[in-house]
């Protein structure tokens, strides 16, 4: 199947209202269930949405629909999902528009992780931070209370996945414990941001970023101690 002209600029319309590049979207035929979809394929990403419309099906059964769409990563952070028998063009657009919102997160996510990732393997800006400098008393209440506070949020969803929360504990908890130890600044900086590499490397990743709001606050804390907002 092919989209029509107009479906495909609508499809470009909600990307591109996401601040998404259209360009960086590829379109090909693939065989899904012996059915030929359209796979719309994030190229940065490799995460796709595919459609397929049984027109027959459709004409045969007027109360039904005749759309089926697959796409990745699923709802609710799953691997995939698949809808089928959707009814109208329209229907189909609100779909896309979700997936939309799970594709910007993904986005964000890589984005995030990269820069992290890439600054870990930097050298801490030795003009910002000395080699002997220590941290501060003020230095230290500060990043204990945001390290504790961060527990705490992820504590909250122990009933989720008791494993994965207790993993990120205990790699918060090795960041608490050497806060107090005297390491110098760049030390501890890199420290830091080697430890939340690690966190969101690991399998946990997808349960961090699957609640937002301990996502967003991990992001805090890595752009205040990278930044030496903590560390003046």
């Amino acid at each position: 199947m092919k989209l029509a002209p107009k479906q495909k600029k609508e499809l470009a319309e909600i990307v591109l209202s996401n601040s998404i590049d259209w360009n960086h979207f590829d379109e090909v035929q693939v065989e899904n269930a012996g059915k030929e979809y359209i796979r719309l394929i994030h190229k940065p990403t490799g995460l796709f949405f595919e459609l397929f419309h049984d027109v027959l099906f459709e004409r045969a059964h007027q109360n039904m629909g005749g759309w089926h769409v697959y796409f990745t990563p699923g709802s609710d952070y799953s691997a995939y999902s698949s809808i089928e028998l959707i009814k109208g063009w329209d229907n189909v657009k609100t779909i896309f528009k979700s997936w939309i919102a799970l594709l910007l997160d993904e986005i964000q996510a890589n984005e995030f992780l990269n820069e992290i990732k890439e600054l870990a393997a930097t050298q801490t800006d030795k003009s910002d931070f000395s080699e002997t400098k220590l941290l501060s008393e003020n230095e230290v209440s500060r990043l204990t209370a945001e390290l504790h506070s961060l527990k705490q949020n992820i504590d909250s969803l122990q009933h989720e996945n008791q494993r994965v929360v207790q993993s990120l504990e205990k790699k918060i908890d090795y960041l608490i414990n050497r806060v107090d130890k005297k390491y110098p600044k760049i030390d501890w900086v890199n420290l830091a941001m080697g430890t939340i590499v690690s966190m969101l490397s690991s399998e946990a990743g997808d349960f961090i970023k699957s609640h937002p709001e301990i996502f967003d606050q991990i992001k805090i804390f890595f752009h205040l101690v990278s930044n030496g907002k903590f560390l003046k």
